[in-house]
């Protein structure tokens, strides 16, 4: 049964239709995969219209880590093409630091790569807002929905787990699992944060925060091996 929603997602009496099918597939808006810059301690500040932290930058692409550069949808959500043009002011920042170009140089070379970006960044505010989970999403969620799909946590284990006490992203992970399957988070620890500030009151920005560790990506034993063949560190060798 589908309906029509107003625009905080709550759904509209006398709008239903129903279809037969086999398969339902659902999307949940988008999160950045910041993993990367929360590894290097990357100043941070919540973004109300994906409802998570991202990376703060400055206008070459450069976080409040000196030397550290993020593009595109560690950062973010913009997709390719703002990736690209926020890649290549990235590329003129690093060429700045060490001093290839000078900063009218690279300014030059940045003027018609920011007017584009500027367009392009506008365009993604608008898809953002579209699709990202409206507010209503949490008034039709029950105790046996699953927030967390390779582990299967659902939002009543969650619910437990903060009137057990946990308080953090953290908690909750030690006490359910969620966050600790295949995807390590990238799937719920969005939509777990929110759950955690709605239930605690507490503000979103503050319970998104979570910890990171590598391997950022699954890695298998194979890949390891690889880039143990590839290196002097002793360590990394398999026999």
């Amino acid at each position: 049964i589908i309906m029509r929603v107003d625009n905080r997602g709550r759904p509209l009496a006398g709008s239903e239709k129903t279809a037969a099918v086999d398969t339902i597939c659902l999307g949940y808006g988008f999160w950045p995969s910041d993993q990367g810059p929360r590894l290097l301690n990357c100043e941070q500040r919540l973004d109300e219209s994906l409802n998570t932290r991202v990376t703060l930058r400055d206008a070459w692409m450069q976080t409040s880590v000196p030397g550290a550069f993020v593009a595109g949808d560690a950062a973010g959500v913009g997709g390719k093409e703002i990736a690209v043009l926020e890649g290549r002011l990235a590329a003129l920042g690093a060429a700045q630091r060490a001093g290839v170009l000078n900063p009218t140089q690279a300014e030059a070379r940045a003027r018609p790569l920011r007017a584009r970006l500027k367009r392009e960044r506008r365009f993604a505010a608008f898809l953002n807002a579209y699709f990202g989970p409206l507010p209503g999403l949490w008034e039709l969620i029950s105790d046996d929905t699953v927030l967390c799909r390779c582990e299967n946590v659902t939002l009543g284990q969650v619910k437990r787990a903060l009137a057990d006490g946990a308080e953090t992203l953290a908690d909750v992970k030690a006490q359910t699992r969620l966050g600790m399957g295949r995807c390590a988070g990238r799937a719920c620890n969005g939509l777990a944060a929110q759950v955690i500030a709605i239930v605690t009151g507490r503000p979103l920005e503050w319970a998104s925060r979570c910890s990171v560790r590598p391997p950022i990506f699954p890695v298998s034993l194979g890949e390891l091996e690889s880039l143990g063949a590839a290196s002097t560190t002793p360590g990394l060798h398999f026999d």
